[in-house]
């Protein structure tokens, strides 16, 4: 698969649940569209809370995050293997708007029947405007790489990146809204 990755690590504090979790996500944006894999999660508030409002697929992991100067390494374990190791580093503060357009965020959001096979929900949903009221607090450009493992229930490695571009830092806040459907696949017409 060919297209532009974006690795990144998310330190979340919910105003509504307790805690801080972390995340990890690997989105590959080809030519219009951005693909997400499986988001890995450490904590289960974060875990069904991006599962059942906007359909992201989540999965419970093992996150380590440390920092160092201006240099920031993630290790990401799934079922007791290092699956996904993101190394970057901040070299220079750069303006707001310079970190790569994650647009449209579309997901896949189906919900299984209870009575039976079959989906009781199938909606493309639209991500791209959930952030609201952001505050940036601040922005650094430098360089980064991902590197890719397996475990027995997941492996990374057949989307090795070929190449590598900048890494960037964002320091915000701000709280989630709802995201917009696009398509309700159960209820639209064709």
């Amino acid at each position: 698969m060919r297209g532009l990755w974006i690795g990144y690590t998310d330190l979340r504090e919910l105003r509504s649940l307790p805690g801080i979790f972390y995340r990890d996500e690997v989105p590959i944006q080809e030519s219009d569209r951005v693909l997400l894999f499986p988001c890995f999660n450490n904590g289960p508030a974060g875990i069904a809370a991006g599962r059942e409002i906007y359909g992201t697929p989540k999965v419970c992991a093992g996150l380590k995050v440390t920092q160092a100067d201006r240099c920031m390494k993630t290790e990401t374990t799934y079922g007791g293997e290092p699956v996904l190791r993101i190394n970057t580093s901040m070299e220079k503060d750069a303006p707001g708007d310079a970190m790569p357009s994650l647009t449209p965020a579309w997901r896949l959001k189906v919900i299984p029947r209870a009575d039976g096979p079959g989906p009781a929900l199938k909606q493309l949903i639209d991500c791209s405007e959930t952030a609201q009221d952001v505050e940036l607090h601040s922005v650094a450009k430098g360089r980064g790489t991902i590197d890719l493992g397996a475990s027995p229930r997941c492996d990374l490695t057949p989307l090795t990146p070929l190449e590598y571009g900048d890494a960037y830092h964002m320091e915000s806040s701000y709280a989630e809204g709802y995201a917009r459907i696009v398509y309700d696949y159960l209820s639209d017409e064709p």
